[in-house]
């Protein structure tokens, strides 16, 4: 009996305790999540576990001007970081998945997060091309940086040009003046085998105001002026010559002895050994009168004298990837043929015939094709052939050191170069003070935009002298060219410089001012309408040397 009840009880228990099993499994999950079940306050120890699934994060809506991307997997949250690495299925302590988290599956690709697809019509910034509006066939790189690439050579050739750019002496390079005298078209020339041939032609009438260049007495004259030229060039790939022939021949209306007869002889030529060396060569004569105004003409107003002057140059080129070494020498002749002076007796002129030879070294380190720096020596040696009336001869030998920056001959924006240094003159007869001073060389081209341009010259020589006491001068030359279109076929120019004279040994300085414009009208190709307006005022501390003189002229210049 007591058994039998005993049954019942625990009978009736285990009823009541599947009755009451789903109250009290509701109550433990409020009390895990920390949420307070009905009629219950939240305790002081509740604590929060992290849910079995993490929450999806919403996707972002598609910009409206950005493609719409596809749907990224959901990542796993920060709280992910803080469950038992035993339990976490991402580690692989333990293969057993944390309590309510799906264990991962061969093929599902939720885990690790899989980098973004790329979207077809979304560009990389990186990798833009051309702006919209601008012509992408358009080359938008420099010209130095170009040049290698559209003008493709092997080792010791070149690109044929109509320019071979021989020259002996960096400083007389005239690619510098070619940028700065810009032109709306370029000569095309005749070709012929493998040669270009430059022919050219300038006829002109000029109104002198002074031709004898006095400072009283003053004669003024009208001339036609003649100034024929040729220019052969090679169009090789490999070495080079050039050739050039001028003329000038002046017709005076009132004084034929004024008329001019002048011209030039030249041969250059280039010898490309390898890529990295090269030889240039030159020889040429030149045929002229002298100048009126000279000092140390014979005469002021009589006969003029005649002058030759011969020129020899040899250069050897070599580059050491970014160092250039040049090497140079040249021999010069000047020539002057006796006259008859104004008192009637003859002048052999044998004291002011000169030989100057000079050899030369340069060195130039190149940062980029269109700046370098650059050091030089030079030494020469001057011989007379005869002796002045002071009978001092006037013999010498001198040093000149320059360092410069040299701004290369191939920019489309700058050429040339500058430089600064030392000079130094010394005579062999010690009666006559040496020669010293400050030289400052300049052949500088800079094309400020596409309509002006600046040419800057600066010259430092020895200038010879025969006059009593004096062996010669400083001679410092600076100029200033800008050259303007004010219409693609109408360019101006507008020039002056400055050429100062201390002589040594005695109290004698001298300044002349020149001051220049132009005006070119290009018909076509071939025909040009010119002016020029030219005034030239000297300065002297010697009594009667100053003048000034004014000079127009009006031409046409005809070339192919």
């Amino acid at each position: 009996m007591i058994r039998r009840r005993h049954i019942a009880w625990l009978t009736a228990g285990l009823m009541a305790a599947a009755a009451l099993a789903p109250l009290w499994l509701a109550a433990g999950a409020t009390a895990q999540s920390g949420a307070p079940g009905p009629g219950q306050q939240p305790g002081p120890f509740a604590t929060t576990v992290r849910p079995s699934t993490p929450p999806r994060r919403p996707v972002a809506a598609p910009v409206a001007d950005e493609p719409a991307r596809p749907p990224v997997a959901p990542q796993p949250s920060e709280t992910d970081a803080l469950v038992d690495p035993v339990l976490d299925p991402w580690t692989t302590e333990s293969p057993r998945p944390a309590i309510g988290r799906r264990p991962l599956i061969d093929g599902d690709l939720s885990w690790p997060p899989q980098p973004e697809p790329v979207v077809d019509g979304v560009a990389d910034p990186a990798l833009e091309g051309p702006v919209d509006g601008v012509d992408p066939t358009i080359d938008t790189r420099p010209p130095e940086d170009a040049a290698p690439f559209d003008t493709p050579r092997v080792d010791g050739e070149r690109p044929a040009t109509d320019d071979p750019g021989i020259e002996i002496e960096p400083i007389l390079d005239r690619r510098p003046a070619r940028l700065a005298r810009f032109e709306p078209f370029d000569p095309v020339g005749i070709r012929s085998g493998g040669f270009i041939i430059f022919p050219e032609t300038e006829i002109s009438a000029d109104a002198l105001g002074n031709v004898y260049r006095t400072g009283s007495n003053i004669r003024r004259d009208v001339q036609l002026d003649i100034r024929p030229q040729v220019r052969v060039v090679s169009n090789w790939r490999r070495h080079a010559l050039e050739f050039r022939a001028t003329g000038l021949s002046t017709f005076h209306a009132h004084y034929p002895g004024e008329d001019d007869r002048a011209g030039t002889l030249e041969m250059r030529g280039r010898i490309d050994v390898t890529r990295r060396t090269n030889i240039e060569v030159l020889a040429g004569i030149d045929r002229a009168q002298e100048r009126r105004g000279s000092i140390n003409a014979v005469n002021r107003t009589g006969d003029r004298a005649e002058t030759d002057t011969r020129r020899m140059g040899l250069t050897f080129n070599h580059r050491f990837n970014r160092l250039s070494i040049q090497l140079r020498g040249t021999v010069t002749d000047l020539d002057y043929s006796g006259v008859t002076t104004e008192t009637g007796t003859f002048a052999t002129n044998d004291e002011r015939d000169s030989r100057t030879r000079e050899i030369a070294a340069r060195a130039q380190w190149e940062f980029k094709p269109t700046l370098a720096v650059f050091a030089e020596t030079a030494h020469n040696w001057r011989t007379y052939g005869g002796v002045p009336a002071d009978g001092i001869s006037r013999d010498s030998e001198g040093d000149r050191i320059r360092t410069g920056i040299s701004f290369g001959n191939t920019g489309n924006r700058v050429r040339g170069e500058i430089s600064v240094g030392h000079g130094t003159q010394r005579y062999a007869d010690d009666r006559l003070p040496a020669i010293r001073g400050i030289i400052v060389d300049s052949n500088l081209a800079w094309r400020m935009t596409n309509l002006t341009s600046l040419l800057l010259t600066a010259r430092t020589n020895v200038g010879e002298s025969t006059l009593v006491g004096s062996g010669g001068s400083l001679s410092r030359t600076a100029g200033v060219e800008v050259r303007h279109a004010f219409r693609r076929h109408l360019i101006g120019t507008a020039g002056v410089s400055i050429t100062h004279n201390d002589y040594e040994g005695i109290e004698l300085s001298e300044r002349e001012t020149t001051a220049l414009l132009g005006l070119d009208y290009y018909l076509n190709r071939e025909v040009t309408l010119f002016g020029r307006y030219q005034h030239i005022d000297l300065d002297s501390t010697a009594i009667g040397r100053d003048y000034a003189v004014d000079e127009l002229r009006l031409g046409v210049r005809v070339r192919r």
